[in-house]
């Protein structure tokens, strides 16, 4: 399995959530934190990840890694 963020921006927008929304569940003062994961700038760390999943409502293969 290979890590991939090409998931992420898209899977954001289908369920209607914000950049903001996410980087605050993840500690970010602002959207920036969470755009540099989104953006493959950043990798997230495992309890990262999980936040993400859980607000995302998939799993952690699912999002992150591509075989």
């Amino acid at each position: 399995m290979r890590y991939t963020h090409e998931k992420l921006r898209a899977r954001r927008k289908k369920s209607g959530i914000s950049l903001t929304f996410i980087a605050k569940e993840l500690g970010y003062i602002g959207a920036s934190g969470y755009y540099n994961i989104e953006i493959g700038r950043k990798k997230p760390d495992v309890q990262q990840a999980r936040i993400i999943a859980g607000i995302l409502n998939t799993t952690i293969e699912e999002l992150f890694f591509e075989n």
